[in-house]
């Protein structure tokens, strides 16, 4: 509707459109963002490739290729200059960064019950990009709402905002309690 090239927007839904089924396939936020991922950090057990928020996930190769056409999207949806489409892509880039870091938290904090100097400058530089990727996904459903449904804020959006930003917050929490700071809090 009202859009310079829809052929390219076309496209850029064909694209995405499977990246976000990959995401929301597995119910990310809904269900794992109810504490289950800060849980997870906390006892050190994320996920395999392949269950829970990483169903659609074989391997960190396919989460890196769902990144790549996420960052694709958010080019091309800048491109055709629409608002909604932007703040989707937005959206759900931001929730795959979120998952990556996650990721990359458990694989820097491993199982060691003291973590050593590197653990937690490496789990520091992960809550960054947690705190980053968490920014950028709330914005993005921020406005994502504005661009389709400007006024008052439906209460299922606000829960997966707020469910989105708890997931960070907690983490960032659990981190403090083993010496790791979190950047966007100190």
């Amino acid at each position: 509707k009202g859009l310079a090239d829809p052929t390219a927007a076309a496209d850029w839904a064909v694209s995405l459109g499977p990246v976000g089924w990959d995401l929301y396939g597995a119910r990310v936020p809904y269900s794992w963002f109810f504490g289950g991922a800060a849980k997870a950090v906390a006892s050190r057990s994320i996920p395999d490739f392949g269950t829970g928020p990483f169903l659609y996930y074989g391997d960190a190769a396919a989460l890196e290729a769902d990144l790549a056409l996420s960052a694709a999207a958010c080019a091309g949806a800048t491109g055709l200059g629409d608002a909604a489409l932007l703040s989707e892509a937005r959206a759900i880039d931001g929730y795959l960064r979120m998952l990556q870091a996650i990721v990359n938290l458990g694989s820097a904090l491993g199982k060691d019950k003291e973590l050593s100097e590197p653990q937690k400058q490496a789990a520091a530089a992960e809550m960054a990009a947690l705190d980053a990727a968490t920014m950028q996904t709330v914005e993005g459903l921020r406005a994502w709402h504005d661009s389709v449904a400007p006024g008052t804020m439906p209460s299922r959006l606000e829960d997966t905002i707020e469910v989105t930003e708890s997931t960070c917050s907690d983490i960032a929490t659990y981190l403090g309690t083993v010496g790791v700071p979190d950047p966007e809090r100190a």
